[in-house]
């Protein structure tokens, strides 16, 4: 997971096409640059989960996200767990795509 999507409703439909579990990042653009807004965890459904939280945001437009695939709820919060580590040691962008550093 390193590449980063517009948020919006297309480009979900688009890339976003199986349902079962996983985990997204959603970014928002500010003053500061590129942060990140929050990493959730899907159990059953990440694409049903990416729409819902689509659907209730505003201003999408400042906002991309990032997803990845689980092949069952653990290994979707393993992923939560590992990538919300990975974040809070260093998140940069570079060209489109973000990445991530561990100070470890």
């Amino acid at each position: 997971m390193e590449k980063t999507y517009p948020f919006d409703r297309k480009t979900i439909d688009k890339l976003v096409t199986k349902n079962c579990p996983g985990v997204y990042i959603i970014l928002k653009n500010g003053r500061a640059g590129w942060r990140v807004s929050f990493i959730r965890r899907a159990e059953k459904n990440v694409r049903r989960a990416i729409i819902a939280k689509c659907e209730k945001c505003k201003n999408r437009s400042t906002m991309r996200f990032m997803f990845s695939y689980a092949a069952n709820a653990k290994s979707a919060f393993d992923l939560e767990c590992i990538f919300y580590y990975h974040v809070t040691c260093k998140l940069s962008y570079n060209g489109g795509i973000f990445y991530f550093h561990n100070n470890l």
